[in-house]
């Protein structure tokens, strides 16, 4: 018989516009849903009824109706765990085990308590990404009140997914007898599809205007070595025209945004391929990450990475190897993208290397094997 599995998870709903759409629990999704009997717990604060409920593609789909924003913060996120945890109290004991994904949103608070297997796997982290990027506004209020209940809920969990050595060292640090499984994330199979074998021109960036990933740092770099070189920049993500000029404007710049710099808005899989295909690298130059797909992806395409040496970055790219790691000055940054742009053999030798290591890191089917023993592991033992 098969296991029945509840995942709480930031799946956006069908009526939503924009969001993050989490490809890589959709991928895993999809990919388990053979295996297990699957239902995903998520939220949304649209125009829907207090439950919803349906059945798609193998899955059972559950939306609660949460509040937005500005009603979440103002009952310290309260309100809308307590909307989590009526259901999951009445629900909970339909299930072998709850596997929540990432701990950024409180579904283990909500989850507190309840005697049932429970396992989380690690996203990003926000108790420690204010440690290197401080938001101003609700989104300060927001992300405090968060860090708050993050720190109190890794003594609510036993069983935790790790990717790095970094997200594993912090949940140790928090959780001494904590147990870790190491389990990659999906990739979607677009990215398995594409191999790259010629060097290009263009740096591709992923991230928009969002400050964790430093875009402005960047634009700064691609300054330095557009000076010499006939480099083009393609942004991919949520920012504007307006943003990317008050960068060129305040840092003095010489880069031309209508000559020099594409941007391209949000792209699916195949508008990300289609960015790699003439370039050279992609950039990544943020304050703090775990482990970006984005870098992942690349990898898998055989597009080498210049990439900020923080959080569990290192653990993706041995540095030469796999790719090439910086520090956050712009002046070094711009040093590793010319040493990978000037070197056609260490360009190959890292887009060979990177390709293979991240293929075999990502098999889809290896991912799938470690979560069902996984699974059965954590029941077995029968670890909360």
């Amino acid at each position: 018989m098969k296991l029945k599995v509840l995942w709480i998870a930031p799946i956006r709903h069908p009526k939503t516009i924009g969001g993050h759409p989490a490809p890589w629990i959709e991928e895993l999704a999809k990919n388990l849903s053979a295996e297990i009997d699957l239902t995903i717990l998520s939220g949304s604060s649209d125009n829907i009824k207090p439950v919803e409920s349906f059945y798609h593609d193998n899955i059972t789909r559950v939306y609660l109706k949460t509040v937005k924003s500005i009603a979440d913060i103002a009952t310290l996120k309260l309100y809308n765990i307590s909307i989590f945890r009526k259901w999951i109290k009445k629900n909970f004991n339909k299930y072998d085990l709850i596997h929540i994904h990432g701990n950024e949103h409180q579904y283990e608070i909500a989850c507190k308590d309840f005697k049932i297997p429970k396992v989380i796997s690690m996203q990003g982290i926000i108790s420690e990404y204010l440690k290197y990027y401080k938001p101003s506004g609700l989104k300060k209020i927001s992300w405090s009140i968060a860090s708050y209940l993050e720190l109190k809920g890794y003594k609510t969990i036993n069983n935790y997914s790790c990717r790095t050595n970094w997200d594993k060292s912090i949940v140790l640090a928090h959780n001494k007898g904590a147990k870790i499984f190491n389990i990659w994330e999906t990739i979607r199979p677009q990215f398995f599809d594409y191999s790259k074998q010629i060097k290009g021109n263009d740096i591709v960036f992923i991230g928009g205007s969002n400050p964790i990933k430093r875009l402005d740092s960047a634009l700064i770099a691609f300054d330095i070595i557009k000076r010499d070189r006939d480099i083009k920049m393609l942004i991919i993500g949520n920012t504007s025209v307006e943003y990317i000029n008050s960068v060129i404007v305040n840092s003095n710049l010489n880069i031309v945004l209508e000559n020099d710099i594409r941007v391209l808005g949000f792209q699916d899989a195949t508008g990300i391929i289609e960015s790699f295909k003439n370039a050279f690298c992609l950039l990544h130059p943020s304050l703090i990450d775990n482990s970006p797909n984005s870098i992942c992806e690349a990898q898998i395409c055989g597009l080498p990475v210049v990439a900020t040496n923080v959080g569990g970055v290192s653990t993706l790219i041995e540095d030469g190897v796999t790719g090439l790691l910086t520090d956050s000055n712009p002046d070094f940054i711009a040093k590793q993208l010319l040493k990978l742009y000037d070197d056609d053999l260490l360009w190959s030798t890292i887009s060979n290397n990177s390709s293979l290591v991240s293929r075999e890191r990502h098999n889809p089917n290896t991912i799938v094997e470690d979560t069902l023993k996984m699974y059965k592991d954590i029941i077995k033992g029968n670890d909360e």
